[in-house]
């Protein structure tokens, strides 16, 4: 492009100056370890764009020099001084000497070019560069769903988005002696999160990848850069898809403990309703019972003593109180019995006097009888003389010893 579109649209959709250049610093500890080697060493960047690379290797101590066909761009790195010139990336690296830069970077070049001037790249690179030297080349990665998807084909000038596989076998092809994957430009906090979100597995993969490979040199060359090369980098989408599946494994069995809590809980309610339910039956039995209790204080029911002797009933008011004697060999053994009716007799004074007219009646006496001696008179009767007197004064069989019934 020969406007400054291409110029606008990086610094709407790429980023900042400020921002690409903070990114690339990940890449100094491959390059600071080459200065060491080789102080001021020449550096070409391939598609150099506004130049923030440029500047970072210029920082670093290295003479880079960019390429790139866009205007726009060009101008942003001759604004700030910065050796760029225009030119087609391939051709212009197969113009160059042999062993002759210590860094050939590609920063988001890859995606434009066909296949075959990929191919071309990676085997000039090769011969192009010092021995130790490095082949940088960074790429949108499509390892990340929304980036394979979505975002890749934001730029017009995209032509494919690059498998990191492909992309890796490329320079192991062509005899890079060691390579490195670098994933780029993830969330920090993403990074060390293990609770994860399906969005977060769409979204969280390194946007960015680069191949990072080393040229053969001397082993003393090469251990400058071995730590760099020894580090693991980014987030892979099966880091993130097996912390996610750890996620749900845990939701599920969060979920069936709370399902068996629930169950626990629910079976308790129900031995709760069931004792609640026992309770409220034992509570319906006591007022049923206190109920009766009542109606027996409020209408006193028949005392029984179930004994074989014979009675007659006898209505001895005319408050409507009737009052049956039996005589009874029982009572005369029997104190609790006798005791009883001594009370009756003593509290109710005005059936006393009607209870004794009747025992003296029956006997035959001339004057009432005390309370006591009424007892002691029905004690004492025998078994075979109150058969006799039963006939005689027509007394009724009954199996009641003492009945008081209003």
């Amino acid at each position: 492009m020969t406007d400054f579109f291409y110029r606008d649209f990086e610094e709407t959709y790429r980023g900042s100056r400020e921002l690409i250049k903070r990114r690339l610093k990940a890449y100094l500890p491959f390059i600071q370890p080459l200065f060491e080697q080789n102080p001021a060493a020449p550096a070409l960047d391939l598609g150099c764009g506004r130049g923030e690379w440029l500047e970072v290797l210029a920082i670093a101590g290295f003479a880079p020099t960019g390429i790139d066909l866009d205007e726009g761009m060009l101008s942003a790195c001759h604004d700030l001084g910065l050796s760029a010139c225009k030119g087609e990336a391939v051709a212009h690296l197969s113009t160059l000497p042999d062993n002759s830069q210590a860094i050939i970077s590609a920063f988001h070049v890859v995606e434009h070019i066909s296949f075959e001037q990929l191919r071309s790249l990676v085997s000039e690179a090769l011969r192009v560069l010092k021995p130790g030297g490095l082949l940088i080349m960074e790429t949108p990665n499509p390892e990340n769903i929304i980036v394979a998807t979505r975002n890749f084909y934001l730029d017009p000038t995209h032509q494919r988005p690059i498998p990191i596989e492909l992309l890796y076998f490329l320079p192991k092809y062509y005899g890079f002696k060691r390579i490195k994957t670098m994933r780029l430009q993830e969330s920090e906090e993403l990074a060390h999160c293990e609770t994860l979100t399906l969005q977060d597995v769409f979204q969280g993969v390194s946007p960015d990848y680069a191949i990072i490979a080393q040229k053969e040199a001397d082993s003393t060359v090469m251990a400058v850069t071995d730590m760099a090369f020894g580090q693991e980098y980014g987030l892979t989408l099966e880091t993130l898809s097996e912390r996610y599946d750890s996620t749900i494994q845990l939701k599920i069995q969060q979920a069936m403990i709370k399902a068996e809590q629930a169950e626990i809980k629910a079976k308790e309610a129900e031995i709760k309703a069931q004792q609640a339910e026992i309770k409220a039956q034992q509570a319906e039995i006591k007022a049923q019972q206190a109920e009766e209790k009542l109606i027996q204080l409020l209408n006193p029911p028949p005392l029984f003593v179930k004994m074989k002797f014979f009675a007659k009933n006898i209505l001895l008011s005319r408050y409507g109180v009737r009052i049956s004697i039996i005589a009874s060999k029982c009572i005369k053994k029997n104190i609790f019995l006798r005791n009883k009716l001594v009370i009756f007799i003593n509290k109710n004074s005005k059936y006393s006097d009607k209870i004794s007219k009747y025992m003296s009646f029956c006997y035959g006496l001339q004057k009432p009888l005390e309370s006591e001696e009424v007892v002691t008179t029905i004690a004492s009767l025998e078994m075979m003389n109150d058969v006799n007197f039963a006939i005689k004064k027509n007394i009724e069989k009954s199996s009641i010893i003492f009945l008081v019934q209003k």
